[in-house]
């Protein structure tokens, strides 16, 4: 078996794993910073929409074929 050696994000990952974490409302913490809509909204909207619909949807579709029994739930990814 080769060598391994964690990242640290895989490090930080382990650590966490299983944890509960707490994260503040950083409202406060940001008040100061400019607050805007970014001026590519429309287009990352029809971005995600497109992706969603040729990653997402066709693996939920998938998993409508299956029997309950078979599914086993593990990440994918689209390109």
């Amino acid at each position: 078996m080769a060598s391994y050696t964690e990242t640290p994000r895989q490090q930080l990952l382990k650590s966490l794993r299983g944890r509960s974490i707490h994260i503040p409302d950083l409202q406060a913490l940001l008040a100061q910073w400019p607050q805007d809509v970014n001026t590519q909204l429309e287009h990352l909207k029809k971005d995600v929409d497109e992706k969603l619909q040729r990653c997402v949807l066709p693996q939920l579709l998938n998993l409508e074929r299956l029997s309950v029994d078979s599914i086993v739930v593990k990440p994918f990814s689209c390109r």
